[in-house]
């Protein structure tokens, strides 16, 4: 029976309208910080989803407020030694690999965002916020704007090596 609710747990969650969402929001987020109006490489997506939807990950997202660097130190701290959690980024960009397609061409499909093909960035469609979103989505979406702030102002290059991913 637990195995079963966990199955289920795991679906409401890991689904393809929730990572579009996120996604959106992660644009929408990058678009409103970046003050050029440039949008966010496609590259950029694959990491939304799992830092998100890592609790250890989402948590230090959760109560950083200082950026990318202060993000990533939380986790290289010899009183914490959570460097482990910061490595695993990339093992779970490979996981969700998948998922974030799939959440991809949803978000497109119900045209939240496009893909420009002349670069393969990531155009947000809609400016307007969610509304009535349930209260265990808020601070998901609240992280994936976060994100997008926080990228807005680093290269593709600055993410890799604080984030030790490659692209």
């Amino acid at each position: 029976m637990a195995v079963s609710a966990l199955v289920r747990e795991t679906t409401f969650v890991q689904n393809p309208a929730l990572g579009a969402a996120l996604i959106w929001r992660f644009c929408e987020g990058y678009a409103q910080e970046r003050n050029t109006g440039d949008p966010p490489a496609m590259q950029l997506a694959f990491l939304i989803i799992p830092i998100l939807l890592h609790r250890d990950t989402f948590e230090e997202l959760s109560g950083t407020r200082s950026g990318l660097h202060a993000f990533a130190d939380k986790f290289s701290r010899s009183d914490t030694s959570k460097s482990d959690i910061l490595l695993g980024i990339q093992d779970r960009v490979t996981q969700f690999r998948d998922l974030t397609l799939e959440s991809v061409q949803l978000a497109i499909h119900c045209r939240l965002i496009t893909v420009l093909p002349s670069s393969g960035k990531l155009v947000s469609l809609s400016s307007v916020r969610p509304s009535n979103l349930p209260t265990t989505i808020r601070p998901l979406v609240a992280g994936a704007e976060k994100l997008g702030r926080w990228f807005a102002g680093m290269t593709l290059f600055e993410i890799e090596n604080i984030l030790k991913v490659a692209f």
